[in-house]
């Protein structure tokens, strides 16, 4: 967006509508669901990124403690059997599982961050909308309401 003036404040606060809408429609998938990573919490509700750092910093030592450990031994994972692969489990998922979900849940408060900063700019537009801004705001929801 440049700079905003009264000729083009409905044009930007509708672009911003149009923002919040697509971030509010944004759906999060998480592999681990409900689960509790033990020690930690459950994934999607963590709230703090300092958090979440803390937790993939965990997870990621998991990751490489099993292959260190495994060449510290000499031994082959491949040739182990019941080992599919390398990557460990926590609490019935692998640790790769976390680590996206970890991933994903950065991206959802990321997705929060800036709906909250659109909700704030949409209100300073809403302020600051003259009688002519208002009236033709209801007319183009009047045709989006005659044209569905």
């Amino acid at each position: 967006m440049g700079k905003i003036n009264r000729k083009n404040l409905v044009e930007n606060l509708n672009k911003v509508n149009d923002q919040i809408k697509t971030l509010k429609d944004k759906k999060f998938e998480y592999k681990t669901g409900d689960r509790y990573l033990t020690g930690w919490s459950i994934i999607k509700n963590v709230k703090s990124i300092k958090e979440l750092l803390e937790i993939l910093t965990y997870l990621k030592q998991q990751m490489t403690s099993v292959n260190d450990a495994a060449a510290d031994l000499g031994i082959d994972l491949n040739k182990i059997e019941g080992i599919e692969d390398s990557t460990p489990t926590l609490c019935g998922y692998k640790v790769t599982e976390w680590i996206e979900d970890v991933k994903t849940r950065k991206a959802e408060l990321d997705n929060k961050e800036t709906l909250d900063k659109l909700f704030k700019a949409k209100r300073l537009f809403e302020n600051n909308l003259s009688e002519d801004d208002k009236f033709e705001l209801d007319m183009q929801r009047a045709m989006d309401l005659l044209n569905e």
